[in-house]
């Protein structure tokens, strides 16, 4: 009997300056070599993404290119155009993060989702990941039910359910992510957003660019994550879910440490922000314990 990781979740919710070339993205991130076997989908970019085309990287500033920097232009600045992005800029974001982010890392996933003014599900989920091993921690506070952990370690998927003791090993089961994986999400640094320039942030203790994408049709459809905006039902059709808004926050290598997305599904208008720590700093993940 198939029995695939999206089952085992719901089964949990039911229980209660100049351009950065990747070689000097992956030197200031120190990846962890991949594993053998590997096939994660990455982002595929145009080639020359550091050539004498593309503007100045992401520094608090953007710069067109032969033009000296200027300060950002901030969001809703009376008397101010909007900047938009080149496309070699938005390929240079989107190779810079695939670099240093494809190997290993960890993803805060926090969602909340609103239908008629009332909060329909939420949670924070973590997941950390190597290569092809990864850990999903689901811990769902509305509705309040039980929590638990699937992990893929050397091919073999194991679950535990925060309430019972130790770990049961899923023999029937896909170690395909169900969880929005970092380079499945990079997908969506497309030149087709559109994207804006909308100033700056300070995240974790950290300036970053902020972009805002202007345009979102033709954007290509993640469902893992729009799965979030589903999770008040038990089935819901593959094609609920769609994209609303997409911002984008990056540091000035142009790798991206945070994501907000919008989207409207059967659960209402549910808010999705991803945040990146640990960017390609190894990760122990091993075997569970035998329960």
């Amino acid at each position: 009997m198939k029995n695939d990781l999206d089952g085992q979740i719901r089964e949990l919710i039911d229980r209660g300056a100049p351009p950065v070339s990747p070689q000097e993205v992956t030197g200031r991130y120190a990846p962890a070599r991949r594993t053998a076997g590997r096939h994660r989908r990455l982002i595929t970019v145009a080639a020359g993404v550091a050539t004498a085309g593309c503007a100045a990287g992401l520094a608090i500033a953007f710069a067109s290119p032969g033009a000296p920097p200027r300060p950002a232009a901030q969001a809703g600045s009376a008397g101010k155009a909007p900047t938009f992005l080149t496309a070699a800029m938005v390929r240079h974001v989107a190779s810079a993060s695939s670099s240093a982010l494809e190997s290993s890392g960890r993803e805060q996933i926090s969602y909340r989702s609103v239908k008629n003014g009332t909060v329909t599900s939420a949670g924070l989920d973590t997941v950390t990941y190597s290569g092809s091993n990864w850990n999903y921690a689901v811990s769902i506070t509305k509705p309040l039910t039980v929590s638990g952990t699937i992990r893929a370690v050397d091919g073999h998927v194991y679950l535990q359910v925060v309430s019972e003791t130790g770990w049961l090993p899923q023999s029937d089961s896909s170690t395909t992510p169900e969880f929005p994986e970092a380079a499945t999400l990079l997908r969506l640094l497309s030149p087709a957003a559109s994207f804006q320039d909308a100033g700056t942030d300070v995240i974790n203790g950290q300036r970053l660019t902020h972009l805002h994408a202007t345009q979102l049709s033709g954007l290509p459809r993640v469902t893992t994550l729009v799965r979030y905006a589903n999770l008040s039902v038990q089935q819901a059709p593959e094609s609920a879910g769609t994209l609303t808004g997409l911002d984008v926050w990056a540091d000035s290598a142009g790798v991206v440490h945070q994501m907000k997305i919008l989207l409207q599904g059967i659960s209402g208008q549910t808010t999705v922000t991803v945040t990146f720590t640990d960017i390609g700093q190894p990760q122990s993940i091993t075997v569970p314990p035998a329960r």
